[in-house]
C-alpha cells in the first residue's frame, strides 16, 4: 500500500513530537501543569483520594500549593500509573497522542463543514498537518501541558452535532447525547469546553430539532453538574481545592485585567457574563434575521469572547484557539481576499511575538518593567478583538466569502 505524502508527513511528525517529548524532562518552571497532575496522580495510586490530599506537596525540592484542576485527566494519569508504573514517559506519550487525535478529527470536522463546496479548500485538506506544525501546539504538547485532552473532548462534541442530518430518527438522538456527554467530560478535564453549550443549543433549536436540544443540554449539564454535585457532597475540601485555587490564579497571567486592574473572581465574572450575553444576543439577533451562520465559526466567537473577557490568559490558552483560526484562514484564503489573509497571519504573529515577550519575563531571561507588561498584554487583547471582528466578518463561511469578494 502506497502512503501519501501527507501521511507520511503526518508518520514523521508523530516520531518527532515522541522524540521531543520523551527527551525534555519534566521541571517545574517549563512543565508545572504536567508535574502538578503526576503528582496528585501518584498520591491516588497510594491511596489518597484527590480532594483529601495535602495543600502543599514537596515536588523537585520545592515545596508548592496543589491546583488539582478538575479530576478526569489526573484520574487517567492515576490509571496510567497504575498500571504501568511510576514513570513520566507514559504521560509525555499520552499528550502526543491526544494532540494527534485533535489534528485528524479537526481536519474531518473542517471537511465535513466544506462538503457543500464543488472546490476543495487545499488548506482544509492540509490542516492537520497545520496545526501541528504551529508553534504553540508544538511547545504546548512537549512540556506537557494537557489542554489536547479536553480539546478532543470539545471537537468530539462538535464532530457529533455535526453529524445529525434534517431527518427526524433516533441516531440524531444518541448524536446529541453523545455530543453534550462529550462536552460535560471536557468540562470535568477543564473549564473550556462548557463555553460550546450555548452554541449547540441554538444550533440545535434553529434546527427545529427540539427533543435534540433538550437531549444535548440535559446531558452536558448532567454529567458535568451531577458528577460536580457528588464531588462537592462526598469531599469537604473540593470546593476549595478543586474550584477555589481558580479564584486565586492570577500570579504571572499574561491578562490586561490582571495587570491594569488586578480583577479579582466575582467582577471578572461579571465581566464574562456581560461579554457572553452580548456575544448571544448578537448571534440570537442574526438567526432572527434567518441568516445561515457557519456552525464552525460561531463556535470560534464564542471561545475568543471568553478569551477576551476571561481575567486569567495564560499564553497555551492559544491552542484552543488554533483549529478555528485555521479554519477561518482557509475561508479567508479561498476568498482570494489577499489583504485580509495576510492581516489575519499578521495579527496572530503579532501576538506571537508579544506571548514572546511575556516569557521573557516568565522564565527570568529579563526582568521587564510592569509599562512594557501592560503593553504586550494589551497587544494581546487588541489581537483577540481583532479575531473576533475577522469571525463576525465571516460568521456565514463561504457565502460570506463571496459577499466580501463582492465588496472588494
Amino acid at each position: 500500500m502506497k502512503l501519501s505524502k501527507k501521511t507520511i508527513s503526518l508518520l514523521i511528525a508523530f516520531a518527532i513530537y515522541l522524540l521531543v517529548s520523551i527527551l525534555i524532562e519534566p521541571n517545574l518552571q517549563f512543565s508545572y501543569d504536567y508535574l502538578i497532575p503526576w503528582y496528585a496522580a501518584l498520591y491516588i495510586v497510594r491511596g489518597v483520594p484527590l480532594y483529601e490530599q495535602p495543600r502543599f506537596k514537596e515536588i523537585n525540592g520545592e515545596i508548592i500549593r496543589y491546583p488539582y484542576h478538575l479530576p478526569i485527566y489526573i484520574y487517567f494519569l492515576a490509571v496510567l500509573i497504575f498500571i504501568l508504573g511510576e514513570s513520566f514517559i507514559a504521560g509525555k506519550i499520552s499528550i502526543v497522542i491526544f494532540i494527534f487525535c485533535d489534528a485528524l478529527l479537526l481536519e474531518h470536522i473542517l471537511k465535513n463543514a466544506q462538503k457543500t463546496n464543488e472546490e476543495k479548500n487545499k488548506i482544509v485538506e492540509y490542516s492537520s498537518l497545520i496545526f501541528l506544525l504551529n508553534p504553540v501546539i508544538i511547545i504546548t504538547t512537549v512540556s506537557g501541558l494537557f489542554d489536547g485532552l479536553p480539546l478532543l473532548y470539545l471537537l468530539i462534541g462538535v464532530f457529533f452535532l455535526q453529524k445529525i442530518d434534517k431527518d427526524k430518527n433516533k441516531k440524531n438522538l444518541i448524536l446529541s447525547l453523545l455530543s453534550g456527554v462529550s462536552i460535560g467530560i471536557g468540562f470535568l478535564t477543564k473549564v473550556i469546553p462548557i463555553i460550546f453549550l450555548p452554541v449547540g443549543f441554538l444550533w440545535l433549536l434553529t434546527k427545529k430539532k427540539f427533543l435534540e436540544t433538550f437531549s444535548f443540554t440535559l446531558s452536558c449539564l448532567g454529567t458535568s453538574g451531577g458528577i460536580l454535585a457528588y464531588l462537592w457532597l462526598k469531599y469537604e475540601n473540593f470546593k476549595s481545592l478543586g474550584l477555589g485555587w481558580q479564584i486565586i490564579r492570577d500570579a504571572k497571567s499574561f491578562s490586561f485585567y490582571y495587570y491594569v486592574f488586578n480583577l479579582e473572581f466575582e467582577p471578572g465574572l461579571i465581566l464574562l457574563g456581560i461579554g457572553l450575553v452580548v456575544v448571544s444576543s448578537l448571534i440570537i439577533y442574526f438567526l432572527i434575521k434567518k441568516e445561515k451562520l457557519d456552525f464552525i465559526l460561531v463556535t470560534a466567537i464564542y471561545l475568543v469572547t471568553f478569551f477576551i473577557f476571561y481575567r486569567v490568559f495564560y499564553p497555551h490558552y492559544l491552542i484552543w484557539l488554533i483549529p478555528f483560526l485555521g479554519y477561518l484562514g482557509a475561508l479567508v484564503y479561498k476568498s482570494s481576499n489577499k489583504r485580509m489573509f495576510f492581516l489575519l497571519i499578521g495579527i496572530f504573529v503579532l501576538e506571537l511575538t508579544s506571548i514572546g515577550v511575556y516569557y521573557l519575563d516568565f522564565f527570568d531571561w529579563f526582568i521587564l518593567t510592569k509599562a512594557i507588561l501592560i503593553t504586550a498584554s494589551s497587544v494581546n487583547l487588541c489581537c483577540l478583538i481583532c479575531y473576533l471582528v475577522l469571525l463576525f466578518l465571516y460568521r456565514r463561511g463561504s457565502s460570506s466569502n463571496q459577499k466580501l469578494n463582492v465588496i472588494n
